[in-house]
């Protein structure tokens, strides 16, 4: 393999782990898909799009909110844990958009603590992402076959049984929005 094909290969194993981070997490945590057919759409012509609901509504309660910063900060974390580091043109969106919701969050609750709540979505982000690496990489290499991932085939490669639960997602909502930092997802639900 030549330089410029090493280059290229990174660059898709970024993408696709990046919107898979996206998507994997957007399901554990209950976030609807955005598009009729399409899960996630690696297109070297256009922005690679991973289609979860993650922005910010005028309905989304503060749940919905935590929800999607969570879902917003993955594809970041997951580039950590696999490359070492985030490529920074990857990010700008997700990052806007985890601006919006902090900002959204902090109208709902005034008294949070902006970048704890970061740190704590975080946390629970990577925590998630590591228990899920061995279904992260069944759908990264699904996704580097074709480019394109429809849902029923993205809702075949997830199991049903790591969604959290109501009771789970009220426990991490309220310690998200905390003001005492959390090291685990465990320290989250518990």
């Amino acid at each position: 393999m030549n330089e410029n094909q090493l280059i290229i290969e990174n660059s898709l194993d970024r993408a696709c782990y990046h919107e898979t981070a996206h998507l994997l997490i957007g399901k554990v945590f209950g976030l609807k898909y955005d598009h009729d057919s399409v899960a996630i759409s690696i297109d070297w012509g256009k922005e690679h799009v991973t289609y979860i609901e993650s922005e910010y509504k005028e309905e989304d309660k503060q749940s919905d909110i935590v929800k999607k910063l969570i879902c917003s900060q993955a594809g970041q974390e997951i580039e950590e844990l696999i490359f070492g580091h985030p490529f920074a043109e990857g990010i700008l969106s997700d990052n806007a958009n985890i601006q919006i919701l902090v900002h959204q969050l902090a109208n709902l609750n005034p008294e949070i603590n902006k970048d704890t709540v970061i740190d704590n979505c975080r946390m629970i982000c990577v925590d998630v992402l590591k228990s899920n690496l061995v279904h992260i990489k069944r759908i990264v290499n699904r996704l580097k076959a074709k480019l394109i991932l429809m849902i029923d085939e993205a809702d075949a490669l997830i199991p049903s049984n790591i969604k959290i639960d109501d009771q789970q997602a009220v426990k991490i909502e309220m310690k998200v929005i905390s003001s005492k930092p959390i090291t685990t997802i465990f320290d989250a639900g518990n």
